[in-house]
């Protein structure tokens, strides 16, 4: 009898070195073993005719062997016999196979699979006795993946014998089911016919009872994130709520969303515990303000905040912003090139992940973190062993699917600047065919002729022309930089990527500050919190390469200043999926949406890229099976606090104890 936790060392048919080469990746247990999902399967279950076998494509008969016989070629040897039924007879062929002669009894009926070759022979076919329960023919026969470097029949005949005898002890998951009338199978059943199924159409609903546990596990990690933030005493408090609780100093009024998300963040800041709160707006939705006025009023009440931003470009832009907003408030700014210099006088302190080694000396009741989350792990373990830590908001410009918003970031409160800002108009959105490009330069000429102020951003994906034959279509920002100097005459035409020095970055942004460059070709670096308030049109080149999250927040850089604003997609490589993507931005400006139809049409990776890949990963679930959510989401209410899954672990990520944290 085995059990989901049994090691596998006490699995008969597992030895010493099986064992090991297993825990090598991380497979230690029956659960493990049997979380191996197949990658596909094969129906092997209809039995041909001899007479009438389909050449080139895989086939099961049933018939006698006769005239098993092994002979040598160099090294190798080679082992034949011949198949009968009473339709005719072929001929079975395996190379290096010795023990396949000795397994052959000429009187006994075999189930037999195998590829059908030229001259009327089967290629090393799989054989089975009649009347035995079938592992490899004779049914829907699954196939693994290579990670376990385990061959295709040891992996199915182990799996068979666990199953076999796998006692699993009545789940409170499938009791909930039960009492929902759900469809689901029971977690035995389920993996049961994930690896043996009886019909391919049982696979889809067994999936899905697998991936249930798993957003129920994600679930109860938030839950359980969310009471041991709560089980802390905050830094700092404001006693009282300011009035007005938007400072004077701001020159123009805030949205209803900036009001409403300040009013959020001025209730948990009254709190004895501290905030963790997700505040989240579309690239230049006025999120700066919100946090800067939560800064302000913390300031005014006799503590310090830190701001941590992912660049230093960003920490100095932060700091002029908020100087010119918060005139009262001192802002100093912490860079790796600049220390902090000491002060008795509560203040905001501005800077980069330097900051975070200054949390001590600075003492903040408020850290707020922009854009940036990994950030927080490194937060989280500098203070979570305390008894009292700062407020934390964290600041994000990408948007989040709905999805994701249900589980992964169900433990935060969560605040959305969803308003654009008093004058600031919708991005006009265009998917431009190759033959228009000229026309398009020169629509761009007119329009920076009629408004002289205005400025252009040109992002390319890559830096450099790829080396590699499959990429070499993809715009790089050199050679599109040489392209538009000579496509845009009496133009300054500036250059903005990564691998740039930090001066040379600085001196690309600063001449679009002060505008004497007019045109700028960069990479998607420009996505991260660059402002620049006359950019007005922006091309992206390769535009199939971006997801719609990514592709909204670089057009959420142009018209910023409430000026018309355009952005022009243009298409390297054309495929009927990535012009109904890219059509769907053209009519569609809400950031969550964008990112929950990026999510369905092509995964996480598109959302968070492959560095955050942890952040967004699932192994069984797909985060755009909102039903199935929502019932993990209930699961976890109504099942015992105590209760975890005895077969999916979920260890918190880096990314996910970011937004965490």
């Amino acid at each position: 009898m085995y059990y989901l936790s049994t090691p596998l060392t006490d699995v008969q048919g597992i030895g010493a070195v099986t064992a090991k080469k297993l825990a090598s990746i991380d497979i230690h247990t029956v659960s493990d073993f049997l979380l191996i999902l197949p990658l596909r399967y094969d129906d092997r279950s209809q039995h041909t005719a001899i007479d009438s076998l389909p050449l080139g494509e895989v086939a099961t008969i049933t018939g006698y062997i006769t005239d098993a016989k092994q002979f040598r070629k160099g090294k190798r040897t080679f082992q034949s016999a011949t198949a009968h039924d009473e339709t005719g007879s072929i001929k079975l062929q395996w190379f290096n196979n010795p023990y396949i002669i000795s397994q052959v009894q000429p009187e006994v009926l075999y189930t037999i699979s195998g590829k059908v070759g030229k001259y009327q022979t089967l290629v090393q076919p799989t054989i089975e006795k009649v009347g035995q329960e079938g592992i490899h023919t004779g049914r829907i026969v699954p196939f693994y993946t290579s990670t376990t470097r385990m061959p295709q029949g040891t992996t199915r005949r182990l799996a068979h014998h666990i199953l076999k005898q796998l006692a699993v002890e009545t789940q409170p998951l499938d009791e909930y089911l039960h009492t929902q009338h759900s469809t689901l199978p029971d977690l035995l059943t389920a993996l049961k016919i994930l690896h043996f199924p009886d019909q391919e159409n049982d696979v889809s609903e067994a999936k899905k009872r697998i991936a249930l546990e798993e957003f129920v596990q994600i679930a109860r990690q938030g839950r359980v994130g969310k009471e041991e933030w709560s089980d802390k005493a905050s830094v700092g408090q404001i006693h009282t709520q300011p009035q007005p609780i938007v400072p004077a100093s701001i020159p123009f009024a805030p949205t209803n969303a900036q009001e409403r998300s300040i009013q959020e963040i001025m209730h948990d800041l009254g709190r004895t515990t501290p905030m963790n709160r997700l505040l989240i707006g579309d690239v230049g939705s006025g999120k700066t303000v919100v946090a800067g006025t939560a800064a302000y009023h913390l300031v005014r009440a006799g503590h310090s905040v830190a701001l941590i931003a992912p660049t230093k470009l960003l920490a100095t832009q932060h700091t002029e912003t908020l100087r010119s907003l918060f005139p009262d408030m001192e802002v100093a700014v912490l860079t790796s090139t600049r220390a902090l210099k000491e002060a008795s006088t509560p203040r905001l302190v501005v800077g980069t992940h330097s900051v975070i080694n200054q949390l001590e000396t600075i003492s903040p009741a408020l850290v707020i973190y922009d854009e940036q989350h990994r950030f927080g792990v490194l937060h989280r373990s500098t203070v979570m062993d305390k008894k009292t830590i700062p407020h934390t908001l964290t600041m994000t410009a990408t948007p989040i699917p709905r999805s994701m918003m249900l589980t992964l970031f169900s433990h935060l409160s969560v605040s959305h600047v969803d308003e654009l800002p008093r004058g600031r108009k919708p991005t006009t959105t265009w998917v431009v065919p190759e033959q228009k490009r000229a026309d398009s330069y020169q629509w761009i000429k007119n329009q920076l002729k009629t408004n002289p102020d205005w400025q252009v951003l040109i992002v390319c994906p890559f830096v450099n022309p790829s080396e590699a034959e499959h990429t070499a279509h993809v715009a790089n920002a050199v050679e599109t930089h040489k392209h538009i100097q000579s496509a845009f005459p009496g133009y300054t035409v500036g250059l903005l990527h990564g691998q740039q020095t930090k001066k040379e970055q600085k001196t690309s942004i600063t001449a679009m500050f002060q505008k004497d460059t007019q045109i700028l070709v960069t990479t998607p670096i420009v996505e991260v919190g660059v402002d620049l308030p006359q950019a007005s049109i922006i091309i992206i080149e390769s535009a199939e390469r971006f997801g719609l999250a990514s592709l909204h927040q670089l057009r959420g850089r142009v018209g910023r200043a409430g000026s018309e604003s355009y952005c022009l997609l243009f298409v390297s490589k054309k495929s009927g999926e990535a012009t109904k993507r890219l059509r769907y931005i053209t009519t569609h400006h809400n950031g969550s949406e964008l990112a929950q139809k990026d999510l369905e049409m092509r995964g996480a990776g598109s959302l968070f890229g492959t560095e955050q890949s942890g952040f967004a990963g699932l192994r069984f679930a797909s985060w755009s099976n909102i039903e199935l959510l929502k019932l993990a989401q209930h699961a976890d209410e109504v099942l015992p606090k105590q209760w975890s899954s005895e077969i999916i672990s979920i260890a918190p990520s880096a990314d996910t104890q970011v937004v965490a944290n």
